[in-house]
């Protein structure tokens, strides 16, 4: 598999750089969509309904 960071988004040298690439980003959130999408599933797969609260409580609470 390739780089995440060179897939996700703009490798930046100079901090400087740092607000010009935001703002770039920003302006076209579509961009590497499909890439970010890839990554969130492979991160987290379908853990991204929300229910993050309700299954720590249900962990926790089996302790």
């Amino acid at each position: 598999m390739a780089n995440p960071v060179d897939e996700l988004c703009r490798n930046l040298s100079l901090i400087a750089d740092l607000a010009a690439a935001v703002d770039r980003a920003l302006a076209d959130p579509g961009k590497r969509a499909g890439k970010r999408a890839e990554y969130r599933k492979l991160l987290f797969d379908d853990l991204t309904d929300g229910g993050a609260v309700r299954r720590i409580v249900e962990e926790v609470s089996g302790l």
